[in-house]
């Protein structure tokens, strides 16, 4: 059985960590590009091929999509931090959030190793880890 604080502690640990994943997934994102020959013939391509019809190349659609999945992981993380705070760390509100946050961690954790990319997995494990405490682990009566 866990205090009400140890359940808030984890909550907010895990929501660091997605603000964290968001951050480090922006300068991964925004980082200097490949140097090797092979890479930058690739991503030259990507950023000249367009999608059939459409206005946008392949790189764009990529670094879009890295973009907004640091973005809400980011904010994802500020959501959870915020709400609880704002609601006076009600223990209702930080399994509530728990339970969301728990839900996003495994997602984005099964979908990094599906398709191996690993370094998301890194923080997402651990969060959901924790968001699984917070969310469902006994709590000691008040």
């Amino acid at each position: 059985m866990f205090t009400h604080g140890q359940i808030r502690w984890f909550h907010t640990v895990a929501a660091t960590l997605f603000v964290l994943t968001g951050v480090a997934h922006t300068i991964g994102q925004y980082t200097p590009g490949p140097t090797d020959p092979a890479t930058v013939a690739l991503v030259r391509t990507l950023n000249t091929t367009k999608l059939g019809d459409a206005p946008f190349t392949w790189w764009q659609v990529l670094m879009c999509w890295g973009a907004m999945y640091g973005a809400m992981s980011f904010a994802f993380g500020l959501h959870a931090l915020a709400i609880t705070r704002d609601c006076a760390y009600d223990p209702r509100v930080i399994r509530s959030s728990a339970r969301f946050l728990l839900l996003a961690a495994v997602l984005q954790s099964v979908i990094a190793l599906f398709y191996t990319t690993t370094p998301p997995a890194f923080f997402m494990i651990p969060a959901a880890v924790l968001t699984g405490l917070a969310a469902f682990a006994p709590a000691k009566p008040s």
